[in-house]
């Protein structure tokens, strides 16, 4: 017997609470983004020196160090903030090995399951959609991801290295930059919220921590509850590096289940945003992938993502192509059971260099 896809992507129902977070707490969260970036590129517009920021933001991390100090914008690419409460650097390198055992399966879920999950939130969905690139270029958002989740996670990153600080901040500008832009369109709606906002980047970085330790779950990758903690906070660690308020950070896999779900609850549902940037998702991965690969991109999702979120974002079910889907999963699954199926970050590296040769046409 085959196994059937989840109703919701940890397979979970969505009736239990935990007293962590408040829907009020969340709708003040909404309301906020992150002040210190927003001020650093109203002033460059203001002063009509974008063009060092912009410049800034597209050179490689590595130039970024030899920029002159005492300029506002390289001062904020390389400050780090001041450490948080529960910082832990055995935990953070331990999350980072996590990641180096299982990079390839992690990617892969970050592409098919954590970037069509967050399109299922509704309003925040709306910026993406109002983005261009965000909508037009789903290959150049995918690669720029990779490259973003290359950097900050791999081993040393925070604390052998600058690179992942600058990636980070390079982030929280580039996010700033759109909440500028985004603002001007007579299109935003301040019912929604500020765009990229705290609740947003919060919901973001559990489908990037949470949603693929589920993935990896549903994988069948079994991580001890060590492995499965430190993963959570390597990600809460990078979380509050780009500006999220702590508060807003899981620090254990209750404290994630129960904030995913209250988010869950809170936005998503239908909508013509969503069914967009997701139809523009899979006709990427339909013109890069093999054409045996290609036809089976839309089942693939559906089976990681679940019937329900799977509903709302207008992934079509295709009995055939769903149970070619549910065949492959549960062989894979078995062997990542019984046979343990590693990968090398050197093997993911090359993977996104393809991934950015293929982005460049969309």
């Amino acid at each position: 017997m085959t196994p059937m896809a989840p109703t919701n992507v940890c397979g979970y129902s969505l009736n239990r609470h935990a007293p962590d977070m408040t829907s009020t707490q969340l709708n003040t969260f909404r309301q906020q983004a992150d002040p210190p970036a927003d001020q650093l590129v109203a002033d460059c517009l203001a002063r009509q020196t974008q063009r060092k920021l912009f410049d800034a933001l597209a050179m490689p991390w590595a130039e970024t160090q030899q920029l002159p100090a005492g300029d506002a914008v390289a001062d904020f690419l390389r400050t780090p903030r001041r450490p948080m409460a529960r910082h832990d650097a055995g935990a953070l390198a331990s999350g980072q090995q996590v990641f180096e055992r299982y990079a390839s399966q992690i990617m892969m879920l970050l592409g098919g399951l954590s970037l069509p999950y967050c399109y299922a939130g509704s309003p925040g969905n709306k910026a993406l959609y109002l983005s261009d690139k965000m909508r037009h270029l789903p290959g150049k958002r995918l690669a720029d991801t990779s490259a973003f989740v290359l950097a900050v996670c791999r081993p040393g990153a925070f604390i052998a290295s600058a690179e992942a600080r600058v990636q980070v901040n390079k982030t929280r500008l580039v996010h700033a930059v759109a909440r500028y832009f985004l603002r001007l369109q007579k299109q935003w709606n301040d019912g929604w919220g500020a765009p990229i906002n705290q609740e947003d980047m919060a919901g973001t970085n559990l489908a990037f921590s949470y949603i693929v330790l589920c993935g990896l779950a549903r994988i069948g990758v079994q991580l001890s509850t060590a492995d499965r903690e430190a993963f959570l906070f390597m990600w809460q660690h990078i979380g509050y590096e780009l500006g999220i308020d702590e508060r807003l950070l899981a620090s254990n896999w209750r404290e994630a289940q129960y904030l995913e779900r209250l988010i869950r609850q809170r936005h998503f549902k239908a909508s013509a945003e969503g069914r967009a940037l997701t139809r523009e998702l899979i006709a990427y991965y339909q013109r890069v992938a093999p054409r045996s690969q290609a036809r089976l991109v839309e089942a693939q999702m559906r089976y990681w993502l679940g019937r329900e979120v799977s509903d709302w974002l207008g992934l079509r079910a295709y009995a055939v192509l769903d149970g070619i889907v549910q065949l492959n999963s549960a062989w894979a699954e078995t062997k990542n059971i019984f046979v343990a199926q590693r990968s090398t970050l050197q093997h993911v590296e090359q993977q996104q260099r393809t991934l950015e040769r293929a982005s460049v046409n969309g």
